[in-house]
């Protein structure tokens, strides 16, 4: 389970960004 938690935690991060991408999108839609 260690092993994963350097890749889970990276992958977590990405979305992180992209969610916050895709929320200012909308809001600069709107």
């Amino acid at each position: 389970m260690r092993f994963a938690e350097p890749l889970y935690g990276i992958v977590f991060q990405q979305f992180q960004t992209a969610n916050r991408r895709n929320f200012l999108t909308v809001a600069l839609g709107r």
